[in-house]
């Protein structure tokens, strides 16, 4: 690389410096802290000055490490931090230029006046690097899609099964309702009643999928080097959003049967 690309790239240095422009570098490097601790060093800072053996211009002279980067993904989380040298080069099969427009197609038509006035008889191929890097979670992207498409389908037939369970079960006890109602059970009470029995099922229901889940969980975070850790509320959290759900699904019916005038419901048959 060249003395541009470090600040073109926003890469930090834990200690050193950067290459200078039109400058002497060819005995120069820059490593990152992977590799300042892999070349046996205990910290950044001793690293500086220190003496490498690497391929430089003058053949059988060490190299002099000038910086430290802090460590980056130059592939994938999924791995763990690779140790990386940089050495400076003028010219390369690659450019890299960092845009800093609001209008993309514009600044690209300037890049390529300015390349073509430089490379006239070449033609200027480009990507963009984040695009390019994203690729690698394109899987991963399209697995939490379906996994998300899923999960709310699943949970929207449980609740249309726990709307059914409970329509049923009110109608077989339409009478008690009106009976507690008569007796001086208030709304509230008489929706606690009816919901508690639906409650636990779901709360079973739930503690049994948690150690799957856990499991799981943990079996596919295994595949990345960089990973949350696995706590409570991320168990915790769709548990009580799938029990104010399977509420809301068992008080819809409950409410509306509670505010039935009791004489109706003790006439049914």
């Amino acid at each position: 690389m060249d003395a541009e690309f470090v600040p073109a790239m926003d890469m930090k240095f834990v200690s050193g410096r950067n290459f200078e422009s039109e400058m002497p570098n060819n005995d120069l490097v820059i490593i990152n802290e992977e590799a300042a601790n892999k070349l046996g060093f205990s910290g950044a800072e001793e690293a500086i000055g220190s003496k490498i053996t690497f391929r430089t211009r003058w053949q059988g002279e060490p190299s002099t490490i000038i910086g430290v980067v802090k460590n980056f993904y130059q592939r994938s989380p999924k791995e763990e931090h690779i140790p990386m040298l940089f050495h400076y080069v003028r010219g390369t099969d690659y450019l890299s230029v960092r845009l800093n427009s609001t209008n993309i197609s514009e600044a690209i038509g300037s890049v390529k006046t300015a390349y073509n006035k430089v490379f006239p008889s070449t033609v200027l191929n480009y990507f963009f690097l984040d695009e390019k890097y994203n690729q690698q979670y394109q899987a991963d992207a399209q697995f939490g899609q379906v996994i998300g498409t899923f999960s709310v389908l699943a949970v929207f037939i449980a609740c249309l099964g726990l709307f059914g369970l409970s329509s049923y079960t009110i109608v077989q006890r339409t009478r008690e309702i009106g009976i507690r109602k008569v007796l001086g059970a208030s709304v509230t009470q008489i929706v606690q009643l009816l919901s508690t029995d639906f409650m636990r099922v779901v709360i079973v229901s739930a503690l049994l999928a948690l150690p799957v889940a856990y499991f799981a969980a943990k079996e596919w975070l295994s595949n990345y080097e960089v990973r949350i850790n696995l706590n409570v509320w991320i168990f915790l959290s769709p548990i009580l959003a799938i029990l104010f759900l399977a509420l809301c699904t068992v008080s819809i019916q409950t409410v509306r049967t509670a505010l039935t005038n009791p004489s109706n419901s003790l006439k049914q048959e």
